[in-house]
C-alpha cells in the first residue's frame, strides 16, 4: 500500500513533458489536410510590423498557416485587436467540419474570462466569450472537442437536423482554492447556446480528509485527452485537497435524450393540469418515447417509456408526497429520463456500470437557470463520471510524465533515466513494479513516449 506520506515526490515531479503529444489540445495543430496551425502571443508591433489594425504595443494573438507545400501566412486571430492582455491560446482542430477552434484568456483591469473563436477555411466565425470572472493558472487551459447531430421535433422546425459541437474546456483555477474547473460549450449549427456552466471537477474525488496537499507549480494543469469515441474525453489532474491523480470521463450525451425528456416533462405539464385520467397519461409518455427516441435501440426506447410511465405513477401516487404539484412531477420525471437514459450511452451501449456516487450532470441552457427554476427548454448533457482515483508511484525522477488511456480506466508515468525511460502502470488499486525502455540510436526520449504513450491509450 503507498503510504499518502509518500505521495509528495512523484507530484513535484509532475512536469508534464512534451505537452503537445499529449493534450486534445495545445499551441500547434494540424489540420485534416496537413496544414499546420500555430498560435502566438506578443505586441501587434513585433507580430505584424507592417499592419495598421490596432496600436503597435497592443497584446494580440497571432495564428501562423502553414500548407503542406510550405506556404506561409499570418493572421491576426479575431477579436484580439485592442489594449486588453491575451495570453497563449490552446486550438484543437475539428474533421468533420473542418474547423479550427481556438480558446484564451482575456486579462481586462480587475477580470478575466475566456475567449473562443473559430475560423473555417479563410473566414473567422463570431468571437464567443465565455466563463467570466475566472482566475486559471497561466498556461492551464485545455480543450477538447464533441460533436454529433440530432433532429428537432419542435413545432417550429419539425425534424430539422441539428449539428451540434460541444468544446470542452478545463483549467487549474486559482480564484477560491487550488481548483481544476471544466466547461461545455455549446454550439449548434455554429452558433453559441449562450450559457455554458462551470463545475468544480475536485467534487466528484471522494476524498473527505482535511489534509491539503501542496502542488507544485509545474502540475498545476489539467492533462484533456480524446475519449473512447468521438462522443467523449478524458481529463485528468492532481487534487490538491487529497494529493490524488483523478480522471474524469466528459462524455456529451445524444441530444435526442434531452429533447426527448423535456417533450415528457412539457407533455405532464399540458396533460397533467387537465381532466386525463393518470394511466392513460402514463400510456401517453411511453408512446412518444418509443415514436420520437428514434436514434435510440428499439429495446432500450420501450425499457425507457416503460420506466417512464411507472415513474409517473409512481410519483402521483406517493404517499410520500401529498398535495402533489403537476410541476414538481414534470421535473422529477424529465431528471429520471435523464438519468435512466444516460446509462444507455457508452463506447457500446451499456459497457460499463456506471456507479451513480460517482456521476453527475451538466445541463447547458440559452441562459443561466433562476434559482430553483428550469428553463423551458431542451437541456444539453455532459456526463461527468470519476473513473479512477489513486495514490500516485513514488518512485519516480524530476522528469515525470503522466498519460492516461482513453477510457480514463489506467495510467501510466514515466521518467527520464540513463539512457533509458523507466514507466510504471496502474495495476488494480496499486501500480506495477518500475519497469525500463532502453534507448537507442534509432530510439530517442520523444519516440519513447509515443510508444508509452500509445501502450496505455491502446488499453
Amino acid at each position: 500500500m503507498i503510504m499518502r506520506e509518500k505521495l509528495c515526490p512523484l507530484i513535484a515531479a509532475l512536469v508534464f513533458a512534451a505537452p503537445l503529444a499529449l493534450q486534445a489540445a495545445s499551441e500547434a495543430v494540424v489540420g485534416h489536410d496537413g496544414t499546420l496551425y500555430q498560435v502566438r502571443s506578443g505586441l501587434y508591433g513585433d507580430l505584424f510590423p507592417e499592419g495598421a489594425a490596432t496600436e503597435a504595443d497592443d497584446p494580440v494573438l497571432a495564428l501562423d498557416t502553414t500548407l503542406a507545400d510550405g506556404a506561409a501566412v499570418r493572421t491576426l486571430v479575431e477579436g484580439t485587436a485592442g489594449p486588453e492582455t491575451e495570453e497563449l491560446a490552446a486550438l484543437v482542430f475539428e474533421d468533420t467540419s473542418e474547423t479550427l477552434y481556438l480558446a484564451w484568456e482575456r486579462v481586462q483591469a480587475d477580470s478575466a474570462h475566456f475567449v473562443l473563436a473559430g475560423r473555417h477555411g479563410e473566414s473567422w466565425l463570431p468571437v464567443i466569450e465565455v466563463a467570466e470572472n475566472v482566475n486559471p493558472r497561466p498556461g492551464s487551459l485545455r480543450i477538447g472537442i464533441t460533436r454529433d447531430i440530432y433532429l428537432e421535433t419542435a413545432q417550429a422546425n419539425p425534424d430539422q437536423a441539428v449539428e451540434r459541437t460541444i468544446l470542452h474546456l478545463a483549467w487549474w483555477d486559482q480564484g477560491d482554492g487550488e481548483r481544476v474547473l471544466y466547461a461545455p460549450v455549446v454550439l449548434l449549427n455554429g452558433e453559441y447556446l449562450g450559457w455554458s456552466p462551470i463545475v468544480t471537477l475536485n467534487e466528484l474525488d471522494p476524498y473527505d480528509g482535511t489534509e491539503v496537499v501542496t502542488v507544485p507549480d509545474a502540475a498545476r494543469a489539467p492533462t484533456l485527452e480524446r475519449g473512447r469515441d468521438t462522443n467523449s474525453v478524458v481529463i485528468a489532474f492532481t487534487n490538491s485537497a487529497s494529493g490524488q491523480l483523478v480522471s474524469v470521463e466528459a462524455r456529451a450525451l445524444p441530444g435526442e435524450l434531452g429533447r426527448v425528456a423535456r417533450e415528457v416533462a412539457e407533455i405532464v405539464l399540458e396533460e397533467g393540469a387537465g381532466t386525463l385520467n393518470i394511466e392513460a397519461l402514463g400510456d401517453i409518455l411511453r408512446g412518444h418515447i418509443v415514436d420520437f427516441s428514434t436514434d435510440m435501440h428499439p429495446a432500450y426506447r420501450d425499457y425507457l417509456g416503460t420506466q417512464a410511465r411507472d415513474r409517473l405513477l409512481e410519483l402521483i401516487y406517493s404517499p410520500e408526497r401529498p398535495g402533489v404539484v403537476v410541476q414538481d412531477v414534470a421535473e422529477q420525471l424529465r431528471k429520471d429520463i435523464v438519468d435512466l437514459g444516460s446509462t444507455f450511452y457508452g463506447a457500446n451501449g451499456r459497457s460499463r456500470f456506471y456507479d451513480p456516487q460517482r456521476l453527475r450532470f451538466v445541463e447547458a441552457y440559452s441562459a443561466a437557470p433562476t434559482a430553483g427554476e428550469t428553463p423551458g427548454e431542451m437541456a444539453h448533457l455532459v456526463r461527468l463520471y470519476l473513473v479512477q482515483e489513486r495514490l500516485a508511484p513514488v518512485e519516480t525522477g524530476d522528469s515525470a510524465l503522466v498519460m492516461v488511456s482513453e477510457d480514463g480506466d489506467k495510467s501510466l508515468v514515466c521518467w527520464e533515466g540513463e539512457d533509458a525511460l523507466h514507466y510504471q502502470e496502474s495495476s488494480g488499486e496499486d501500480w506495477s513494479e518500475v519497469r525500463t525502455l532502453r534507448l537507442s540510436e534509432g530510439v530517442d526520449q520523444e519516440l519513447g513516449r509515443q510508444v508509452l504513450r500509445d501502450r496505455i491509450r491502446g488499453h
